[in-house]
């Protein structure tokens, strides 16, 4: 059976959706998110974003950034595993013998 230990290190790719709109600076300052208006919200708008972070440190500096603009974090979800995932050896997890 293989199984996938994700770390702290590991990229992600990640969607986000925050009450209100994202700034203009922001594709500039976090280049290759798709930030997209989520039809049919109502007021105030739902914006989605959704792009790979390098590690945990930079989504939660992402995510302090959108606290810092204002807007309102309604979510957080992993949509992606990691490309640099790596396979559990479950040898090094004690509980059995080789």
């Amino acid at each position: 059976m293989s199984s996938t230990v994700r770390r702290q290190s590991d990229p992600a790719i990640y969607r986000i959706h925050a009450s209100g709109r994202f700034p203009q600076a922001f594709p500039e300052l976090y280049g290759g998110f798709s930030v997209e208006a989520v039809p049919g919200t109502g007021a105030p708008a739902v914006t989605e974003l959704t792009g790979a972070v390098a590690d945990q440190t930079a989504l939660l500096s992402l995510l302090q950034y959108l606290d810092d603009t204002g807007l309102v974090l309604l979510s957080v979800e992993h949509v992606d595993p990691a490309p640099s995932v790596f396979p559990v050896n479950p040898y090094s997890q004690g509980g059995i013998d080789p």
